[in-house]
């Protein structure tokens, strides 16, 4: 168990761009699969067969020159603890001193991974490790609450059609941007490469306008999933929006003030344009080597925040800085946004002074901060928002 816990702690250590890697996560797996086994006992799924075949009893380079190739019996040795699910692994590489992996590059297929990780696509990896959830007691929540703790945010491409998230244009590409491939398997264990899941990489990845594309459809629907709700779990959201209407929402949603649909109660507050490119877009869109702070809420919890900075690690200093140009060309033409502070995209604190203004003016409960672009909104009362009438039936209402 020492061996085996001293090797998870080397995978928790690796570096995020090596922990895609097929041989890595086959490592990985099978040291849980030996774990769960000994405590409760081996799993027999389809997968798991795959994955033991793959692992166990092989032999490599350095493996030829032992004595326990040899052998007098007839048969084949049997492990002592295979009833058990316990195996030897052999040939585990450390790759250039930091990636712990299968030797001889070895790995199950994609879909065996996929299985083993509960995950739906690769890029799910770059969320899954190091988020931590809280599960909440069902049993009075109300209804209309957004689940905002989850595991792993929704995958876009789960809920709108393909075409929704292919690129309109190729700038980038046009330009000879791409992403830097993802390492691979290396060192004197590997013999013979795998060319079919080079070429099955290769095939698969995404052009980086189709990246950009799926981030910005991606976006308004991992704002929205992330929204506050209200302290207690018996009242609902601080979000007016339906699931449909979540799923829906593009980042046209962003580019008006008619905001009846979305809120029945804010805080709204006029940035400068220097305080919307440095506070909300630097948060929002953080550069190359970004480096989050010890606390940190809603952001772990949106895949599209994720994959940018993933992005962003997958390219050169100088083509980073182009894309988030691109980026920020239209994340000017919002109207507006959630607040965000250092730690968190949404606030629902109370705040005080004369550059907040409350929306219905004599509500001072604490509700969601909203930030208005000066560039193209320089006053705070053309923001309308949903009021209902004094006899509780939903009305639309502008607020003057």
């Amino acid at each position: 168990m020492g061996a085996i816990y001293a090797a998870l702690n080397m995978l928790m250590d690796t570096p995020a761009r090596y922990r895609p890697m097929r041989s890595s996560l086959t490592l990985g797996a099978i040291l849980i699969y030996m774990m769960n086994a000994l405590t409760y006992r081996p799993a027999e799924g389809q997968a798991e067969t795959e994955l033991t075949e793959t692992c166990c009893w092989n032999l490599y380079l350095n493996d030829m020159d032992s004595d326990i190739i040899e052998s007098d019996e007839d048969s084949d040795p049997v492990p002592v603890l295979l009833d058990h699910g316990l195996y030897f692994i052999s040939g585990v590489t450390l790759q250039q001193g930091v990636a712990l992996r299968m030797g001889g590059g070895d790995s199950i297929s994609m879909g065996s991974i996929a299985r083993l990780y509960t995950i739906g696509h690769e890029q799910d990896f770059n969320i899954r490790f190091n988020v931590n959830t809280w599960h909440g007691n069902p049993q009075e929540r109300n209804k209309s609450r957004i689940q905002n703790r989850r595991k792993i945010p929704v995958d876009i491409r789960h809920i709108v059609d393909d075409e929704a998230l292919k690129a309109q244009d190729w700038t980038l590409a046009e330009q000879g941007i791409a992403m830097m491939p993802l390492p691979q398997e290396a060192g004197p264990d590997i013999t013979t490469p795998d060319v079919h899941q080079m070429d099955e990489d290769q095939d698969g990845q995404e052009g980086i306008d189709d990246v950009i594309a799926r981030i910005w459809r991606q976006f308004p629907y991992d704002l929205f999933e992330n929204a506050p709700n209200r302290r207690s779990n018996r009242e609902p959201s601080h979000l007016l929006m339906s699931r449909q209407e979540r799923e829906e929402a593009t980042i046209s949603i962003f580019k008006q003030t008619d905001l009846r649909s979305i809120f029945s109660r804010a805080v709204v507050k006029v940035l400068t344009p220097k305080e919307w490119e440095n506070l909300q877009f630097k948060r929002f869109f953080p550069s190359k080597g970004f480096v989050p702070p010890t606390r940190f809420q809603n952001f772990p919890f949106m895949r599209y925040f994720q994959e940018w900075n993933s992005l962003m690690e997958r390219l050169s200093v100088e083509d980073a800085k182009i894309v988030r140009g691109l980026i920020w060309k239209e994340f000017k033409t919002f109207q507006w946004l959630p607040l965000t502070d250092t730690d968190r995209a949404w606030n629902t604190k109370k705040v005080t002074g004369p550059q907040w203004m409350h929306l219905p003016s004599d509500d001072k409960k604490p509700a969601v901060r909203i930030a208005l672009n000066q560039t193209l909104v320089q006053d705070a009362n053309r923001v309308q928002i949903f009021v209902p009438s004094s006899d509780e039936e939903e009305s639309e209402m502008d607020i003057e």
